[in-house]
């Protein structure tokens, strides 16, 4: 009998929250189409957790970005009681392959930083972070320091991705961005627009 294959891997791990009854059409409608896309595989797909993979970190988070993006305009026109909403986790590191199936802690760490999302959000592990900061412009990361999560037997370093605006502003006051290129140089800008205007007015 062969032993298991060890590869390394960004996985993805989405819990739902919401009505779960309605998992199995998001995931034909939203999911299996941006899985195709960024080349990922679905590797579980339960009542309120499915379990996927992809061959590098920015594709999993360009999956992770449009289909939070995606799900509330899909969404839009349901009635409320019928809307599912999921906190995605990422990580990257090993899984041990055992015919359809994926274990390791890399999983574990993937499930653990899914549960510290919000419903619509989206939390990365600190070794995603470097794979990803200097490649995608559009989106921002909040550190939000090491995390203990369960059967993992140290911290792992955490980061909130950032879409909205407001959010982001907040986070730069606070201190603790991390920005792709695009979103730095805007920042950039409105500071110096800032202290233009309070110059201006000293002046």
């Amino acid at each position: 009998m062969s032993s298991p294959e060890r590869q390394l891997a960004a996985i993805v791990i989405a819990h739902g929250v919401g009505a779960h009854e309605e998992c199995g059409d998001l995931v034909e409608d939203i999911f299996k189409p941006y899985l195709k896309q960024f080349n990922g595989r679905l590797i579980r797909a339960g009542d309120d957790q499915l379990l996927l993979t992809f061959t590098s970190a920015v594709a999993a988070v360009n999956f992770a970005l449009d289909v939070q993006r995606t799900l509330p305009i899909h969404q839009s026109d349901w009635p409320q009681e019928r809307r599912l909403r999921f906190r995605l986790g990422i990580n990257l590191g090993e899984i041990i392959v055992e015919g359809d199936d994926i274990q390791g802690d890399g999983v574990d760490a993937a499930a653990g930083l899914g549960a510290l999302a919000e419903p619509g959000g989206i939390v990365i592990a600190g070794n995603v972070l470097e794979q990803v900061r200097r490649r995608l412009d559009h989106v921002a990361f909040e550190d939000m320091g090491p995390q203990s999560l369960a059967d993992m037997p140290g911290p792992v370093p955490a980061y909130r991705v950032l879409l909205d605006v407001a959010v982001v502003e907040k986070a730069v006051r606070g201190g603790s961005i991390f920005t792709g290129r695009r979103i730095a140089l805007a920042l950039l800008v409105l500071v110096l627009l800032a202290g233009a205007a309070l110059w201006k007015l000293r002046g």
